[in-house]
């Protein structure tokens, strides 16, 4: 006898919608700048870094500045309603969600964001 809650999460899984979400997720934490170092976006699960700073350090560099703002336009209302299906999700996605996504696309394409890249993606030093 299969296990009825694996089959479950297989199939809410590999909606389609869910399944290129996560397959997004996993690629934007391989980004890689002019160098192929990980770009500042993909490194801050593993160094913890705050939201605003990543996205400020990304600028940097103009690789990974296109990865991210082209990655984050990918994402769609259709996904995050899918994701919202799924039973290991504890927390409704929304329309929240999507507006912050658009925010920091609209930073990501601002003078502001551009001004600062370089060559690469270079760490500031504390």
């Amino acid at each position: 006898m299969q296990c009825p809650f694996k089959n479950l999460l297989y199939k809410e899984y590999l909606h389609p919608l869910v399944a290129e979400y996560i397959k997004d997720v996993l690629e934007l934490h391989c980004f890689t700048d002019e160098n192929d170092n990980l770009c500042s976006y993909s490194l801050s699960d593993i160094e913890n870094i705050e939201p605003e700073k990543v996205i400020k350090e990304n600028c940097k560099s103009k690789k990974c500045n296109d990865l991210l703002i082209y990655s984050y336009k990918k994402v769609t209302i259709e996904q995050l309603s899918a994701l919202d299906d799924v039973s290991t999700v504890y927390s409704k996605i929304g329309y929240n969600e999507l507006d912050m996504l658009n925010d920091t696309i609209e930073f990501l394409e601002s003078d502001e964001c551009k001004s600062l890249q370089t060559s690469g993606n270079f760490k500031e030093k504390n």
